[in-house]
This record gives C-alpha cells, sequence and structure tokens, in this order.
C-alpha cells in the first residue's frame, strides 16, 4: 500500500475502498467523479499527506503528530475517519497542560472531539486550583461560559469523589 501512495497512480481504487466520504465522492455524479481527481483545499499538503499515508497504511507519522495533530483531528473527522481522530485525539491527550488545556477544550468542542474533551475535563478535574489561576484559562472561559459551566461540574465531580 504504501508503494501505492508513492506512486500517485490508481490510488482511488483503494482509497474508495477504504474510505466512505471519497467513496461517494467518486459513486455519485460529483466534480470529483468527473474530473478522476480529489482537491483537499482546506488542508495544507502535509496533513492532507498524514491523512493519506494513514488510509493507505494504517499509520501515521509521530515526529509530524507535534505539529498536526489537531488539523488531522479535524481532517479525520471531515473525511469520516474515525480511527485516525482516535489515534490524534490519544496523542493530544497525552500532551494536556495547565498552560493548553483551555485552548484544548475549545478545540475538542468545537469538533467534536469526545474523547478528548472528557480527558480534558478530568485534567481540569484534578488540577483545578492550577488550571483555574492560568491566564488563558480564565481569558477563554470568559469566551465560552457553557464550557466553564462543563469544567465546574468536572471539578465537582472529582471533589465527590475524593469526600468518598
Amino acid at each position: 500500500m504504501r508503494k501505492l501512495l508513492l506512486s500517485k497512480k490508481n490510488c482511488d481504487v483503494t482509497i474508495v475502498s477504504k474510505d466512505d466520504v471519497f467513496a461517494a465522492m467518486f459513486q455519485h455524479d460529483t466534480k470529483e467523479k468527473r474530473e478522476k481527481e480529489i482537491k483537499i483545499p482546506d488542508f495544507n499538503e502535509e496533513v492532507v499527506s498524514e491523512m493519506l499515508r494513514f488510509v493507505y497504511t494504517d499509520q501515521v507519522s509521530e515526529e509530524k503528530m507535534d505539529e498536526i495533530a489537531c488539523e488531522l483531528a479535524v481532517a479525520a473527522d471531515k473525511y469520516d475517519i474515525p480511527l485516525l481522530k482516535f489515534y490524534c485525539e490519544k496523542y493530544i491527550a497525552t500532551n494536556i497542560n495547565e498552560d493548553n488545556c483551555a485552548l484544548l477544550l475549545h478545540f475538542s468542542d468545537e469538533n467534536n472531539c469526545t474523547s478528548l474533551k472528557a480527558r480534558i475535563l478530568e485534567f481540569v478535574g484534578q488540577n483545578s486550583v492550577n488550571v483555574c489561576e492560568n491566564k488563558t484559562w480564565k481569558s477563554e472561559m470568559r469566551k465560552r461560559p457553557a464550557l466553564l459551566e462543563e469544567a465546574f461540574e468536572a471539578v465537582n465531580k472529582r471533589l465527590k469523589i475524593e469526600r468518598k
């Protein structure tokens, strides 16, 4: 499969067999079917390349994940590649900290990353004192009061557990 990806020939057969969104592009009367080409302008080349690499090999480049994990998760969601989205969310979750949890919570909420969001809320519940003192947290939560409410619920849940 890797050789097929690198050759950039007859890739449509493989990609159509492995992804429903791409398959739909070739099964209906679409521009992609008529031109026998899929253009993905809403993501940069590196993200598209990693997404395709995953479709063909079920692998992602660990070296690139630091830079593109969030954008790759969005692409995986858009093109219905749930396993890739899962890997991205799992990778991002290993890098949650007090400085980035507010931005990641916002990201996870806007991009339907439910497992990532749950992990971030768990992190907030466990680290509420330090998180709530963080300037980024305060700024982001002012913009998204519904997320602040969810975070309070996570803290409350943690406190209830500690009381038992």
